[in-house]
């Protein structure tokens, strides 16, 4: 009585093996010997492993699922920022690089506020004696001359002499010390004594002091650097290398620019860190 049972069920095992495997258990075992029994029987066991395949496989190819650790290294966080930032350049690179460079330029006033008074930022702030609009204004000049600038010069440095040789590195190293450098220096002097109020008379007599020292320090300095720069590093790293080497530049420059407050001794050890760095 149960084979036509079986028959009525011969297709249940592609909805779900159960049926099929009730209606194998409740037909007597003389009528489970023939042949349509052993196809339902292999019907029933495909059908079963079908059935768990999936949810195995979906364990396995979606990591979504498994718990994930919570807890990062410095390390890994490190990397994340730097691929973050590296992103950031190639979407938006010049006001990624003006942005980074105002920081570094802030930072270097901030130090060189420091060395001045010979107390640390927090006591500076405590005392009142910390000048945030000097450091506004190395920030502003960072992110609006100093990134954009080098960022344009440069990409046209390494487009127009491309290359990793012995010559590449040396006219691009010429071309950025003994061209822009001594047309950019004066333009951000320039710039920074606009921003302080400084009058037309100040500016006459105060560049051809300051000027001539200060193209013969950024050489001592910048020469070496931008030799490994322009040689060695990516085109869209090199502004960021130059801002890294600009915090010791930018304190030195915090502290040149400012004579009133600043004593012959501190200029003389500024001097000496930059030549050594």
């Amino acid at each position: 009585d149960f084979l036509p049972f079986a028959r009525l069920h011969k297709h249940c095992w592609l909805v779900h093996p159960l049926p099929t495997i009730i209606t194998m258990l409740r037909t007597p075992l003389s009528q489970r010997r023939g042949p349509y029994t052993l196809s339902l029987r292999a019907h029933a066991y495909s059908s079963l492993r079908r059935s768990r395949q999936p949810l195995q496989n979906n364990n396995k190819r979606n990591p979504q699922t498994q718990p994930k650790s919570t807890t990062s290294s410095p390390k890994s966080r490190f990397l994340q920022s730097f691929a973050w930032y590296s992103a950031k350049l190639e979407t938006h690179p010049l006001l990624t690089k003006g942005i980074t460079s105002g920081i570094i330029a802030g930072f270097g006033d901030v130090l060189g506020q420091s060395i001045q008074s010979q107390d640390s930022l927090w006591e500076m702030m405590r005392t009142g004696r910390f000048d945030i609009t000097r450091t506004g204004r190395f920030f502003l000049l960072g992110s609006v001359l100093v990134g954009p600038v080098c960022h344009v010069w440069y990409g046209s440095l390494m487009q127009r002499f491309p290359g990793s040789s012995f010559q590449r590195i040396t006219t691009r190293v010429v071309l950025d010390q003994f061209c822009f450098a001594p047309l950019f220096l004066p333009t951000w002097l320039l710039n920074l004594w606009m921003l302080q109020g400084k009058s037309a008379d100040y500016v006459v007599e105060e560049m051809p002091r300051i000027l001539p020292e200060m193209v013969i320090n950024n050489w001592k300095l910048w020469i070496p650097a931008q030799s490994i720069n322009l040689g060695f590093v990516a085109s869209k790293y090199q502004v960021l290398v130059s801002n890294v080497v600009s915090v010791a530049w930018n304190t030195y420059l915090s502290i040149t620019t400012q004579p009133s407050n600043t004593s012959d001794d501190t200029i003389s050890f500024l001097k000496e860190e930059a030549v050594e760095c």
